[in-house]
């Protein structure tokens, strides 16, 4: 935590790093899940 806070110049509690990484996660999941459909978008 603290190398983080040094290297961002930002302080987060564990807890909001937590919560930021799942939803990041969660998102990445989708974008995977739509990305390897045929969409028609290119």
């Amino acid at each position: 935590m603290i190398n983080f806070e040094k290297e961002t110049c930002m302080a987060y509690s564990q807890r909001q790093l937590k919560n930021m990484w799942d939803a990041l996660k969660k998102e990445w999941k989708v974008w995977k899940k739509i990305k390897g459909r045929d969409t028609g978008l290119r």
